[in-house]
């Protein structure tokens, strides 16, 4: 959804701080390069999440995890 969708269509009253909220669908970044060994993170949910645009490139050695299932 554009802004305009958005708070169209979100209950207002939910919203902390809408103008912090505003300020997120004008983030502009610059083009990012994904190094070799290393993955860029995204939140799933945006306004309320800490991703790679605020600490930058994750190298693959430190990330720790168990895969408990996966679709064929």
């Amino acid at each position: 959804m554009d802004e305009t969708s958005y708070f169209k269509n979100v209950d207002v009253s939910n919203i902390e701080n809408e103008q912090t909220t505003r300020d997120y669908f004008n983030l502009n970044m610059e083009p990012v390069v994904v190094e070799g060994n290393t993955v860029y993170v995204l939140v799933d949910q945006w306004w309320r999440g800490i991703d790679s645009k605020d600490f930058g490139l994750l190298p693959q050695k430190e990330i720790q995890g168990k895969v408990i299932g996966y679709s064929k």
